[in-house]
This record gives C-alpha cells, structure tokens and sequence, in this order.
C-alpha cells in the first residue's frame, strides 16, 4: 500500500507555535507540536486544507502540481485538461475563455468535469437500484475518502465503490477518445486532497489547483479576457454542472430518480461532517440512516475549497454563476431526462466506473497511555490532580487527556500547555522574589517587565485572567477576554462588585479573601470555599484562584456556558437511550413492570385515601417490600428518575412507620407516580403505544397445532388431557430468566465496583405460567442484588482473603420428587452469625439472655426491616429485599432455605412445589 504524499507545506521560519492549526483539524493527531515549529505527519493528513485556512503567519502553503504541468505544456508533451465545474466559480464570465488559454499553451482538449458529474449521477442511481444497499457514502470528495480511509475503516462497505466525476471523466476519455490514448490528464480542481485521488487511481497525472492557476495568470500578466471563448470537447452537461455546490450531487440524481430526495442526508462543513460520520455507526445500528448520505468536507462545497480563490465570498455570490451556467445551456426552460439519459448512456457501461479503496488505519493509529503512565505524563504537566485539569482549548486539543495522549506518543510537549507554563511562571516568580527583596531597584523593573510579559501571554491565551491585591481592585494586567466576560473595561473595578450583585454576597468574599491576604488562614482552605462558577451577564463562568504570593491573588474566568449546555444535553440523550435499549432488550419485563406499577399505585392510593396511620403494621411492610421490588424492577430497566422516585417513597414509608409522618409519603407517593408516568410516555413516544401494553400473542408451532387436531378428530384426546395441553401451551419456561439473571448480576456487580464471573447455570429447566413467572422473578432479582451488594465482596477484598478478584454466583435446578429445587450460590463473605444474633437483641427480635442455633438465627434475615449492612444503598440494605423473597416464595406454595459459612459464601435454596402453574418440562 503506497502511503499518502503531501499536500500542505510547512514554513518553519513563519510558524509560531500558536497550535490553532491543530483547533481546527478534524485529525488533530496528524499534527506534531514536539517542537518549536509544528509538522505535518502527511500519512495521517487528510488533506482538508482547515490549517491553511486559519494560519494567520502564513506558515502553512498548498502543495500541488502546477509546476509540472506548465513545464510539461511549454516542452510539448501531449495532455489533455479536465476542468472542474467551480471554475464558473472562480472565474465568473470566463471559464469558456480558459478553454482558449489552455488550448493556446498546446493542450489538445479541454474536458469539462460537469459531464463526469453527468456520468457519476448515472452510476450512483445504477448501484441504488442494483445493489439497494443500506446506506452509501458519496465519495466525490477526496478528504472525506481518506478520513474514512484512515480513522473509520468500518465504514468503507459504505463508501460508494465508483469513481469521483473526475474519475468518471478520465475513464470515459481512455474509453471512448481513443486519440487521445497516449496522453496526460491534467485536472484543473478546487481541492488540495485531488492529488491523493489521482495517485491512488493512477488515472490523473497532474493536480492543478485554480489558486495556482490565478497566482499564474497574475504573476505572467495574461488577462483570460484577451482570449476567445472555446467549448469543451467533452458532450454537454445539464444539472452535473451544479456539481461543486452542497447539494449538487442530489440535484442531479433527483433528476434520474425522482423522489430520492426524501432519502437523503445532505450534510457538509468540518464541524459537521466528521462528527456526523464519527457516529454513523450507531445510526446504522437504529436503523435511522438514510439511503445516501451527499457529503462534503467544504462548508461552501467545492467552490470554496482550499484550492479556490474564494476567501469569505458569500455562498450566493460563489453559486451565482453555476446557476446562471445552467440557466445559459436549458434556456430557462426544465430539460428533457430522456434526451439526457439517452446522451448520458453513450458514455456509459456497466462496470467502466468502478473503484476501490484501502484500509490505511495503520498509519492513523497512535498508543494509549496506561492509567500510570498518564499520570506521569499529568505530573509532567504540572496537573496533580482534578483542580489542574482545565480543558481550555490553547494547546489545540480542547482536552487535557488528548494533550497528555499526544505527548506520550512523541507529537507534543509539556511546554504548549497554557497552565504549565503558568505554573512555571509561578514557581519563576517565587525564586526571583527572594532576589528582589534585596534588590528594590531591581525589582521594580523585574515587575514591569513580568507585568507586560504576563499581559501577553495572559492576552494570547483566550481566556479571562486578572489579578488583585488586598484592597481588591484588579490590576491593569488583565486579558482582553475579560472584557468579553463583563462587557466593560475593569481596571481599578473591584472584584466583588464585579462578580455579585448582592451585597451580602460581596461582604461573605471580601471577608474570605481578608482571611488570605491576613495571612489568618491559608489560601488552600479559603479558596475552597469560593464559588467555582457563576452567572455573570447570562453566561456561565468557571472561576479559579491562585495564590501567586501573600500579596496578590490571580483569577481565571472561563466561559463554560456552551460546554455545560452539551454536557447536559448529552446526559439526558445517554440516559433516555440506555432506557430505551433496556426497554427494547427487555420487552416481556417492561410489560411486567406496567402492570406491576398498576397494581403498585393501586394499593398505596387506597392505603393513603383510608389513612396511613390506620393501616396495620403488616400492611405497611407490605407496601414497602412493593416499593422496593418495583424499584428493583425499574433500575434493571433503566428507569432512573423512576428509581430514584422509589427511593425516596421507601425513606417515606419508613420514616413513617417511625415518625408517623404522613404528609411525606403522600408527596414521595406523588412524584413517584410522576416521575413514572413521564418516563412511561417517553417510551411510548421513541417506541410506539404498543411497548406500553403490548399484545400478549401465544405463539403456538404448526405441527403442535396439526397433531391436537388429529387427536380431536381420531377421539383419541380426552377433555381433561387437552386441557392439560392448552395449560403447557400458555406455559414459560424458567430457563430465558436466566439470561437476563446473568445481565442483572453483571450490571450490578458493574455499578458498585466489583468484578465478577459469568451467573453459571446448572441443571433442569421447568415450566411456569405468568403470574408465577413473575412472582419467581422478583424473588430470583431480590437474591441477586443482595448477593452482588452484600455477599461479593470487592477485588481488592477479595485478593487479600486468598480469593480470586471474579467473584462466582452459581444457580442450579432440579426437578424431583414432586418439587422444583432451586439454589443460588455465591463464593462472596457469607453470613456473620453472631452479628446477627448481636442485631436481633438490639431489635428486641429475640430476648437478650436466647439462645438460638444457627437454622434459627438465619431465619431473621426474612424478617421485614432486618438488615445486616452498615448502610442503606441504591440497591439494598433496608431488610427490604430478603423479606420479599420471603413473600415471593410463599406466594408460589414453596419454602425457603439459607446455609452460609462466613468468608466462603452463601447458598439461598428455593423449593417449590410441582403444581398448576408450575409444571416439569417436557
């Protein structure tokens, strides 16, 4: 595989270090800032031109071929010259006469790329028709190609396997020009990326870019107005010669295949196309995409790429020109499809257009640190923990950990990090006072020339930064984005008045800093205190202090307004889809929890309309170890605002059942049902009402239902037998609970930092109907987050005690003796039988001077309200959970066991008589 040549030059003499080349870069990586002056890792580049476009030291320059291609016209070698459809563009009234110049420097045609375009609609209308493939990738441009290409191979079935309308171009003239076989190509093009194009294909030999082409004209003093207006040789082209506009390539297949629009996703700029492809996948995934995505790295489309003249010409003024091309060919009136097919098919055959890509990942792909080794390189960086870690966008990365990646892979260095060299600053700044106490004269003039190096930097950094004195008037040493933040100048301003408008709020930090600058406390301990951020003019700002000496203080205001916005905007989004997965995944368990909810609202309205204090004692628990089965239930679903709904209702339910404090059940009563009904309708609104209460279809095989019917009909089926078969049908069998007993466990084992093994199931699988399917569930979910909670302990716990870090939960089933056994074992800390008997008596469970065996005390854990653990969590931990397996079981006819030795484990054995809705499978 030939690597990727370069496309964009690099002036070291010009460079400053700035980095905004490596801002605007949708690689970042490609970019090495190790030294004084950055490069350009071209086999990572995607030739995008973005660096060119923002360097303002004119440090980095367009590479193509026009050199050559001159030198080749003026020594008479025989070539041909494509031109791209934004040269009306570039050379508005003039791209005719171009035709005339290049054909009086000795080029034997002029080809124009719009008729490609032409071609390049024809084929992707071919593949869509042919291949229907899910979703395709137009490919016309050459950066988006190396992208995917180079950072998301992945996507590469996606890419539209033909060629770009330059291909198509060349293609068509090797096929059908057989006089001009033995000549060059030259492409006359917009686009700095073309070159990679022409190499991979070999079709192309020369990339010239219209900038080049214009600096040409100007520097030789040739007016393309002294020459005559000349026609391409290639066929006329109708709609293609839109092409190099966003929204070209739709036009144009709009018009071979009508209504297509509906399908696609026109989408183009930096800022928007990468991150757009960056998350393709899992659209696919949802099965959300659209058919053809039209995509362009330029936001102006290929007239305002980096290979034009365009500058910051508005994209009306850029298309104009194209518009009024195609106007000058229809004369205003709507072309005939079939007369342009018709023309169209005399270039075109199956197969000529095809292309190929490669996967370059290799070239893009970088190493990542280790947990220790970024911290060692965060330590280079003067960041020694979460306070030093900024995110501010100087060194280009917008992100401290990206930082810290580049400068472990050798492309960057500790010294581009804005807050290093502040800190390097600080710890200059201490060593030189200790000098200046002794040297007042000197000091003075150290201090002037401190003050007007730190307002540059301070000015080059982009963000807010000032400095007071114990007075708390801000120093004239203040960057020129703190006039931004407080929309006026602040010298000699106070900073108090400048943050709060109360002026309590002004006294409480005055007095804080007073406290500093008095030297009765130190600066660690106030500043933790302050405000981190405030709403200054409608905008969020981040603020940071630091002591630069007992003198004066240094703030740092950064404007997080957009950044908190998305953080919020993107957990709300992550939250309702991690729902609406477990939702789709657990569909059979939704419909439970629905019902569930129903029944659960129910009881606790009727128990609040009769009176709470009214209700027995058993009634209460009762309500309780519902809440908590249904907070169980909903945190396994994802449910979290419901979850925590439930949460709050127990604390209620409990500190009633202490304090008889009605009112508070009421309210958590309250939100819980909002907080459900609300998550309820997003699910009805992303899934359909049919998630909300789903049909209950008995699926029933074809052959089952042909051998009752020959039963039947042969008299062979007594009554009684058939309705034994009609009960089986409507039966579930136990062993898909086990599927979703593994995920709970790791989900769980997940959420409070413990590791553990695969659930292994062990033994018979048997058949429930509904109603007891559920009621095993709920006991089976209990089991499982009390073992995971209290049973597993932690790696760390576990290494210590000899143990392995996973810890194993094993669940076995028999069926014998009338009975289905089930057990569920952990490897984890077992029961403390002597803490147990310890809780009990201080419970007044059983009498201070009792003497229980261990099968006796182990019978208190069922109890409502024991609880074994030091505190209530999430999960468990109220005596709650255990209590409701109890409930459970007893509702399904059956017993429950428990054997424990302390720091091997437990086994919870559940027995349940085989009976009408618990049956052997067959």
């Amino acid at each position: 595989m030939e690597s990727l040549s370069p496309v964009i030059a690099t002036d070291d003499t010009r460079c400053v270090n700035c980095h905004r080349c490596i801002s605007v870069c949708p690689v970042k990586y490609c970019i090495n800032g190790s030294a004084d002056a950055v490069a350009v890792n071209h086999e990572a580049c995607i030739g995008c031109g973005s660096c060119i476009a923002v360097c303002r030291h004119g440090a980095r320059t367009p590479l193509d071929q026009a050199g050559a291609f001159f030198a080749d016209l003026r020594a008479r070698i025989p070539l041909v010259v494509l031109v791209a459809p934004s040269v009306a563009s570039v050379f508005p009234g003039n791209y005719l006469r171009l035709n005339g110049f290049l054909r009086s420097l000795g080029a034997a045609a002029v080809f124009d790329v719009s008729f490609g375009a032409e071609l390049t609609a024809r084929s992707y209308v071919d593949y869509l028709e042919r291949e229907q493939p899910k979703t395709l990738l137009a490919q016309p441009c050459p950066a988006i190609v190396s992208y995917i290409e180079l950072l998301r191979p992945e996507l590469l079935p996606y890419l539209a396997p033909l060629e770009s309308p330059m291909g198509h171009t060349a293609r068509m003239i090797r096929r059908f020009y057989p006089d001009y076989a033995d000549h060059r190509i030259a492409a006359l093009s917009p686009c700095l990326a073309k070159k990679r194009e022409f190499e991979e294909t070999g079709l192309i030999d020369y990339n010239v870019t219209f900038a080049s082409l214009a600096t040409y004209l100007e520097n030789t003093g040739i007016s393309l107005a002294d020459y005559n207006r000349e026609p391409y040789t290639s066929p006329p082209a109708e709609r293609g010669v839109l092409f190099s506009s966003p929204g070209g390539l739709l036009r144009t297949v709009a018009r071979e295949k009508p209504g297509v629009a509906e399908g696609v996703r026109k989408i183009e700029g930096p800022d928007q196309v990468y991150p757009y492809l960056n998350q393709l996948e899992e659209v696919l995934a949802a099965g959300d995409n659209p058919l053809l995505v039209d995509c362009l790295n330029c936001s102006l489309g290929c007239n305002g790429g980096p290979g034009t003249t365009s500058g910051n010409r508005s994209i009306d003024l850029l298309e104009a020109p194209l518009e009024a091309r195609l106007r000058e060919h229809t004369g205003g009136t709507p072309a005939d499809p079939a007369a342009i097919r018709q023309l169209v098919d005399q270039y075109w055959e199956p197969g000529l257009y095809h292309r190929t890509y490669q996967d370059r990942s290799e070239y893009a792909l970088l190493s990542e640190p280790s947990p220790e080794e970024m911290e060692e390189i965060l330590r280079e960086m003067h960041k020694y923990g979460p306070e030093d870690i900024y995110h501010c966008s100087s060194c280009g990365y917008n992100d401290c950990y990206a930082m810290a990646k580049a400068i472990f892979n050798g492309i960057n260095r500790p010294q581009n990090c804005h807050f290093f060299q502040k800190k390097e600053i600080n710890r200059l700044h201490d060593d030189q006072k200790r000098t200046m106490e002794e040297m007042i004269e000197q000091q003075k003039e150290y201090v002037r020339q401190r003050t007007r190096s730190i307002q540059s930097l301070l000015d080059f950094s982009g963000q807010g930064f000032l400095s007071f004195g114990s007075d708390l008037r801000v120093r004239p040493e203040y960057s020129r984005e703190c006039h931004e933040i407080f929309g006026k100048e602040i010298e000699g301003e106070n900073l108090a008045a400048l943050l709060y408008d109360n002026s309590r709020d002004r006294e409480d930090l005055a007095d804080a800093l007073a406290l500093i600058f008095n030297g009765a406390s130190t600066a660690d301990v106030v500043f933790g205190l302050l405000d981190k951020e405030l709403v200054i003019r409608e905008k969020q700002i981040e603020i940071d202090y630091r002591a630069i000496d007992h003198t004066v203080i240094m703030c740092s205001l950064v404007d997080v307004t957009e950044q908190r916005m998305l953080e919020e905007q993107i957990t709300r989004v992550n939250q309702l889809r991690e729902m609406l997965l477990a939702v789709v995944i657990n569909r059979d368990q939704f419909a439970a929890l629905v019902r569930e909810a129903d029944r659960l609202f129910e009881l606790l309205n009727a128990l609040v309309a009769r009176g709470l204090d009214q209700a027995p004692h058993h009634a209460l628990e009762g309500a309780l170890r519902e809440v908590h089965t249904f907070k169980a239930n909903a945190a396994y679903l994802k449910l979290r605002k419901t979850e925590a709904a439930a949460h709050a209702l127990e604390d209620a339910l409990n500190d009633f059942m202490i304090l008889a404090d009605a009112p508070s059940v009421q309210e958590g009563l309250e939100e819980l049902s909002g907080q459900y009904r609300q998550e309820l309708f997003m699910v009805k609104e992303n899934l359909g009402a049919e998630w909300i209460a789903p049909d209950e279809t008995l699926v029933i095989p074809r052959l089952q239902l042909l051998e009752l019917e020959h039963q039947l009909q042969e008299g062979e089926l007594h009554p009684g037998v058939l309705a034994d078969h009609l009960r089986k049908l409507q039966m579930v069998p136990f062993a898909p609970l086990v599927d979703r007993l593994r995920r709970l466990a790791q989900d769980l084992a997940s959420g409070r930092g413990k590791r553990l093994a695969d659930l292994q199931f062990q033994g018979d699988n048997f058949l429930l109907d509904r109603e007891n399917y559920e009621a095993l569930s709920h006991a089976a979910t209990h089991l499982l987050r009390n073992m995971v909670d209290h049973g597993i302990e932690r790696p760390h716990q576990r290494e210590r005690a000899g143990k392995p870090a996973q810890g194993q939960i094993t669940l076995g089933c028999t069926v014998e003796k009338g009975a289905v056994s089930l057990s569920f074992e952990d490897d984890g800390a077992g029961f403390d039988i002597e803490a147990i008997g310890k809780i009990a008596r201080e419970k007044g469970l059983i009498q201070a001077d009792a003497q229980l065996d261990t099968t006796n005390l182990l019978k208190l854990v069922f109890s409502s309200g024991f609880s074994t653990a030091g505190q209530v969590s999430a999960v468990s931990g109220r005596g709650v959970g255990l209590a409701a397996v109890k409930e459970e079981v007893k509702g399904l006819g059956g017993r429950l066991f428990l054997k424990t030795r302390l720091g091997k484990g437990s086994r919870f054995t559940i027995v349940i008589p085989l009976q009408k809705g618990v049956q052997e499978a067959s």
